[in-house]
């Protein structure tokens, strides 16, 4: 049997540890609440899994970092259409056209105020690769080890020598 290493807990700075849970939460809550959690596997600690149970809960983490994947490309693709990399920009899914055709400059809200306009741009995008992580983090139970595995890695980062010690 595989142990599972303890992260030591290691207090980072309260704000970014506590902002890094936050997203967690909001990101699986607000993917919970639209249906994304429905067809997710049942979740026991990993040591109690049969080995059916884990294949399916390996493949749903792969299928969610696909879905990471898909963001990131979606990134590289704003990059490679000439936009800038903090350019944001809207788009009408019902197929209206804006001052730039089917661009809109800002968002337009209903009279209730709600969003009617997609945002995209490489930064959008990020933000969905960053949501889509605190989702999968959310689904396996993981947003303090996360914190904590942040910390570490921080930690250890801040040892490395300039660029790691590899040439100029």
């Amino acid at each position: 049997m595989t142990e599972t290493a303890v992260i030591p807990r290691r207090t980072g700075s309260p704000a970014i540890d506590r902002g890094l849970a936050d997203l967690v939460q909001a990101s699986g809550a607000n993917s919970r609440d639209h249906g994304f959690h429905d067809d997710w596997p049942s979740h026991r600690e990993w040591q109690y899994l049969h080995p059916t149970e884990k294949r399916d809960l390996q493949m749903a983490i792969a299928e969610k970092l696909a879905l990471v994947h898909e963001e990131i490309s979606e990134m590289l693709g704003e990059i490679r259409s000439g936009r800038a990399p903090l350019e944001i920009y809207f788009v009408d899914t019902k197929g209206n056209l804006g001052a730039k055709g089917k661009e809109y400059p800002e968002q337009q809200y209903d009279k209730f105020g709600h969003p009617q306009l997609k945002p995209e741009g490489f930064l959008v995008e990020a933000a969905d690769a960053i949501i889509r992580l605190g989702d999968l983090t959310y689904l396996v139970g993981g947003s303090d080890q996360l914190v904590d595995a942040r910390n570490v890695k921080h930690e250890y980062n801040a040892t490395r020598p300039y660029k790691h010690g590899r040439a100029l």
